[in-house]
């Protein structure tokens, strides 16, 4: 029980702050430029958006 707590505050919620990060950033990124055809190297801030 321990190892499925830890596992569901560890993994679960890192993978989900992290997915949730990268749908703003394309979000304010598609609001300001219209579309999400991001070039490959495109940083955001400090996000990685176009990878």
């Amino acid at each position: 029980m321990m190892i499925a707590r830890w596992v569901r505050f560890q993994v679960i919620s890192t993978e989900r702050r992290d997915w949730r990060h990268g749908y703003d950033t394309a979000s304010r990124y598609r609001d300001r430029e219209g579309h999400l055809d991001v070039p490959y190297e495109h940083v955001e801030g400090a996000y990685p958006l176009g990878r």
